[in-house]
């Protein structure tokens, strides 16, 4: 019995994750309908959170990753509040994913898979809804 409410706990939160995605993809699109570009980061990094991070204004990949203070500003304009995703294992190569981690190949940066690339994780579904899975429950939605 325990056992099955920790798997609809994972399920549910999976849930809420693929929403939160699912809001953001939303916001990215209306961004590039509004402006014609995708947003550009104001630093030269290529992978930066978006939306909330831990105390120390880092997520990503075992937490690799800075928060750049002018795409959280621009997407906010159309997803309040900018939610951030609880820090959980990917099952890829051993590391754990916390936020909303992106890139870009607009301007100088030339590393993304990519126009506009987003990458979160997933507790425990590996099919990666509204994405696909770049290995164990990482997912990954490229824009074109």
């Amino acid at each position: 019995m325990l056992s099955a409410l920790g798997d609809a706990r994972t399920k549910a939160r999976d849930a809420a994750r693929t929403a939160t995605i699912g809001e953001y993809k939303k916001a990215i699109m209306m961004y590039y309908d509004t402006y014609g570009q995708y947003p550009t980061p104001s630093g030269t990094d290529r992978y930066y959170c978006v939306g909330d991070a831990n105390a120390n204004g880092t997520c990503g990949l075992n937490d690799n990753d800075s928060q750049d203070a002018t795409i959280n500003t621009r997407l906010n304009e159309y997803i309040n509040g900018l939610p951030g995703l609880k820090e959980t294992s990917t099952g890829f190569f051993g590391l754990t994913n916390e936020g909303v981690r992106y890139c870009t190949n607009a301007g100088t940066f030339s590393s993304c898979p990519s126009i506009f690339t987003i990458r979160w994780a997933l507790e425990e579904d590996n099919s990666c809804p509204g994405g696909s899975n770049i290995g164990g429950t990482y997912c990954e939605y490229n824009f074109e």
